[in-house]
């Protein structure tokens, strides 16, 4: 059972089934769900099971859009307007980036470069190198700080440095 953070407000559960899990253990465990009031589902093991997957490829569009110039606050605003709950880019800090660059580290050895060039995973290693690891260490790719909220939060100027390295111009 996979569960979401925070666990009271978002409604997704992922149900992991394993080869030897059997059927009254999967049946059980979405029985559960259900009576959580989760949106379950079921997925087979493998690799980043289904939500990761998707966010991280998700997530390398982002992270090649901040290497072409886009701002994190304009990607934040055209995910939230498409009606996302929280920014693509903030997403990363909320998550952590150092939780991100090792998901990134796995993923890449699984889907190589399916998933994004090598800069990535180089990329991340270098934010968290920098204790850029998003909200929880009070800054990632924005500052945070008691009392600003959202839209607010000044974009991380150390962020902005370091994602100057790995710049590459927009393709058409």
């Amino acid at each position: 059972m996979h569960y979401f953070s925070p666990v009271d407000k978002m409604e997704l559960l992922e149900i992991v089934r394993a080869k030897q899990t059997s059927d009254d253990t999967v049946r059980s465990v979405v029985s559960v769900g259900i009576k959580q009031g989760k949106v379950v589902i079921v997925v087979n093991d493998g690799p980043g099971f289904y939500t990761t997957r998707l966010l991280m490829f998700a997530g390398a569009e982002v992270f090649h859009l901040l290497q072409e110039g886009v701002s994190p606050k304009d990607i934040d605003k055209a995910t939230k307007k498409f009606g996302f709950p929280v920014g693509s880019a903030t997403l990363f800090d909320e998550v952590g980036i150092d939780v991100a660059a090792h998901i990134a580290r796995d993923m890449q050895a699984v889907f190589g470069q399916r998933l994004a060039d090598q800069s990535m995973p180089q990329l991340f290693e270098e934010l968290v190198r920098n204790n850029l690891h998003g909200r929880k260490s009070g800054q990632g790719l924005y500052i945070y700080q008691a009392g600003v909220k959202g839209g607010d939060r000044e974009i991380n100027p150390k962020f902005t440095e370091i994602i100057k390295n790995y710049s590459k111009e927009a393709k058409e």
